[in-house]
């Protein structure tokens, strides 16, 4: 239930939040970054913390500081979930937020006050989830373990960009020249390079 932070080379690592009492938020998910703010989904933490979270200003503190404390963006009733995943941002600025419960993705403008369900096809327990170019991909679990593709404007399916056989695929994320990392349950990380190339 903890939030930890580390330098690139694995040094440095301190806690920035740790579940103090009972009614605060744990089992997070799925971090990502929105200027100096840490966004995180929770998943399976229960109807009293289940949500999407704030942590305000993360990335601009020093080492070594006390963090503030996350703050709910979207409560359950907002997101209508009780297991969420992955978390990204689109260009727009739009906060794309898996809902691995009902098996869709939904889509929350600024200043982040509603959510709606944006992609909700061919999608089975989904997990990770990263935007490429004009494009979302999400990891599926389930019954499909396939990572599929969606357009970035209308959320609509394009097609399945890679299946995996020995494990499902679970959190995925790029390099700034384009690789894709992903994490798979079978135990492996397979990388693909911005030219499609797969290895493990």
């Amino acid at each position: 239930g903890q939030v930890l932070r580390m330098n690139q080379d694995g040094s440095g690592v301190e806690t920035i939040y740790r579940p103090q009492l009972f009614n605060d938020p744990y089992g997070f998910e799925g971090p990502s970054f929105l200027g100096a703010d840490l966004y995180l989904n929770t998943r399976g933490s229960g109807v009293k913390h289940t949500g999407v979270w704030k942590i305000p200003g993360v990335a601009s503190l020093a080492f070594g500081r006390n963090f503030p404390r996350p703050v709910l963006v979207l409560s359950r009733s907002q997101t209508a979930s009780e297991f969420g995943e992955g978390t990204v941002f689109t260009p727009q600025g739009d906060l794309l937020v898996v809902d691995r419960w009902n098996s869709r993705v939904l889509k929350s403008s600024p200043p982040y006050a509603a959510a709606f369900p944006f992609i909700t096809e061919n999608l089975n327990e989904p997990f990770g989830i990263v935007v490429s170019g004009n494009e979302i991909w999400v990891a599926s679990g389930g019954f499909q373990w396939n990572i599929n593709r969606y357009d970035l404007i209308s959320g609509k399916y394009v097609n399945t960009l890679a299946t995996f056989q020995n494990g499902f695929p679970t959190f995925m994320e790029l390099d700034p020249a384009g690789s894709l990392y992903v994490t798979e349950s079978g135990g492996n990380v397979w990388t693909r390079s911005s030219a499609g190339a797969w290895r493990y």
